[in-house]
């Protein structure tokens, strides 16, 4: 019940945190649950976090459009370039602290404008390309994407499987908001680092053939 209105609303939380935020910075330390949360879940689920409880993805779901839209670059998903961009987050972040006053509000301003300008840079991707184009390489998601990877071979009870029965009618890759090519899983289970287990795959398989 909670997680099926949390499903359905948790984008308002980042609305409420972007127009706060404009009068009390401060706010932006709650920033910092969103930061931790998902490495924590994917310790446990995978990358459930970002397809089932981010409020920022939940926007791009909710406001993004999903039709026409160019296929994402590859280079998004490069390991390379990923690690690029988690490395600049940390720095910047490093230099903020570092040349802040140290006060709470200059700490939470400095997460609120993180938070602002990323949400900007995919709100302007998502209307290119795929909606969930940041997701591809959001730094908490690398990270956490870095733990499903080794997690997901070891615990597979929490991750969708492609029944053996499979057409290979490519719909569900087709659908993919994070554009794996999942009906190669066919007769296995999807452990894919960057499966968001959002079931997108599962609600357009046409025959039903994903648990």
């Amino acid at each position: 019940m909670f997680l099926s209105l949390w499903k359905q609303f948790s984008y308002s939380v980042l609305l409420i945190f972007l127009f706060v935020g404009l009068l009390f910075p401060v706010i932006g330390i709650a920033a910092i649950i969103c930061m931790i949360a998902p490495v924590v879940v994917s310790f446990f689920k995978g990358r459930y976090w970002c397809g089932n409880l981010c409020p920022r993805g939940n926007f791009f779901d909710r406001v993004i459009t999903r039709k026409n839209k160019r296929r994402t670059p590859r280079m998004f998903s490069n390991r390379y370039f990923r690690l690029c961009v988690l490395i600049f987050l940390f720095v910047n972040m490093g230099l903020g602290i570092y040349l802040g006053d140290g006060s709470l509000k200059s700490f939470g301003l400095l997460l609120y404008r993180l938070i602002l300008l990323t949400t900007l840079i995919g709100i302007l991707l998502g209307s290119i390309y795929s909606h969930r184009t940041w997701c591809r390489f959001c730094p908490i998601g690398t990270l956490s994407a870095s733990i499903a990877k080794f997690r997901n071979k070891r615990n597979k009870h929490t991750l969708l499987k492609i029944d053996s029965a499979c057409i290979n009618c490519k719909v569900c890759t087709k659908s993919c908001p994070m554009h794996i090519e999942t009906h190669k899983y066919k007769g296995n289970t999807i452990t894919h680092h960057d499966c968001i287990n959002c079931k997108i795959c599962k609600d357009s398989c046409p025959n039903d053939l994903i648990h």
